[in-house]
């Protein structure tokens, strides 16, 4: 039932999926959350906009659906696809590439205060 409800923010069920899968789950989450303690950074809030809201569910949704597509871990798929020498993992890396680049264009528009990105004038 828990996984059912989390499924719906696909990016924290296929974090989950792949950190159980390796085993470090629990521990990598308890210790982001001790280092942000300690740190003096750990402040959880519910005051979340709706547009960062709308696009982390969008963001969560394409991840999950991407990794159903890929039967399982993204980024395993990534480094055992270059580690082997297969066309997919360098498919992969193209596609990552082109999504980071459509992603830091359109982050402004769903996260207030986000800065433009800089356009390189190659001087």
């Amino acid at each position: 039932m828990v996984r059912m409800v989390l499924v719906v923010s696909g990016s924290f069920y296929q974090l989950n999926k792949c950190l159980h899968h390796h085993g470090d789950g629990p521990g990598i989450v308890l210790g982001a959350l001790l280092a942000a303690g300690l740190a003096g950074r750990f402040a959880p809030s519910l005051k979340i906009p709706l547009a960062s809201l709308v696009a982390a569910v969008i963001g969560g949704l394409l991840l999950g659906y991407g990794s159903r597509l890929a039967y399982g871990c993204n980024i395993g798929a990534y480094f055992s696809g270059i580690a082997s020498g297969s066309v997919h993992g360098w498919l992969w890396l193209v596609a990552a590439y082109g999504g980071n680049l459509i992603g830091v264009r359109l982050r402004p528009l769903f996260f207030a205060g986000e800065p433009r990105p800089v356009a390189l004038t190659g001087c």
